[in-house]
């Protein structure tokens, strides 16, 4: 990082590819929430749909301008070819300028109270450096019905052991997490190989910051909605 980091700012990371269909919907839960110093940086990866128009379109309603264009607080980068999903990730990470990160899958949708009680988490916790709520699936022909998962842990502990046993314990879209851990640790590794139960980028991103003394934890509350849809994989372009 190449800059002092804004103090109280929370950057959302939306690396999008071909999500055009979902995005808006995406973009709105973050405008509506009730944490009001946020940058939003959106990555387009290289999308061969309409994701590039339905950004502007966002950009020019009424409550955007008001709430972010002022402060120059949203960042747009349109890459001219897909990195997939890690490489976009990683851009946005890097970007960033705020004093805590926060992602976003364009697909997904957050609880307009979830940046507020994650931060609000963590300033009651100094000893914890990354937060993640619970999440509840919905398919997107039917949003109004949802489903809490089960697999995700709660406590230091436990999801430590979790990944140390090569499994998932927290959900990395709901993650909120100090600007100096990804100054740190980095963003996410593009090319994985090994013999894990789990291998996706999200994992090791996490099973690094463990690695590296951090510690996580997850507040028991649905704050974060996951999107069932067709175009689940396409949607986050190559890996």
């Amino acid at each position: 990082m190449l800059f002092q980091r804004i103090k109280g700012l929370v950057s959302i990371i939306i690396p999008c590819y071909n999500a055009s269909p979902y995005l808006l919907d995406c973009l709105n839960s973050i405008v509506s929430q009730s944490y009001r110093d946020l940058e939003i940086v959106i990555v387009n990866d290289g999308s061969t749909d309409n994701t590039k128009s339905v950004i502007q379109t966002w950009l020019n309603t009424t409550e955007v301008k008001e709430r972010f264009a002022t402060k120059h607080r949203i960042q747009i980068l349109n890459l001219p070819y897909n990195t997939g999903y890690a490489g976009a990730n990683s851009i946005g990470l890097f970007l960033a300028r705020g004093e805590y990160i926060a992602i976003q899958d364009a697909d997904d949708l957050s609880h307009p109270d979830r940046i507020c009680k994650q931060m609000e988490f963590l300033r009651q916790h100094p000893q914890v450096n990354l937060v993640g709520t619970s999440i509840a699936e919905f398919r997107s022909g039917n949003p109004k019905t949802k489903f809490q998962v089960k697999w995700i842990k709660y406590g230091f502990d436990q999801i430590r052991q979790s990944y140390e046993n090569g499994s998932s314990g927290a959900c990395y879209g709901t993650l909120l997490f100090q600007g100096e851990v990804f100054d740190r640790v980095g963003g996410l590794f593009r090319s994985l190989r090994g013999k894990r139960k789990v291998t996706g980028h999200d994992y090791f991103f996490i099973f690094r910051c463990l690695k590296e003394g951090y510690r996580i934890e997850n507040i028991p509350e649905v704050l974060y909605y996951y999107r069932l849809h067709p175009d689940q994989m396409s949607g986050r372009g190559n890996k």
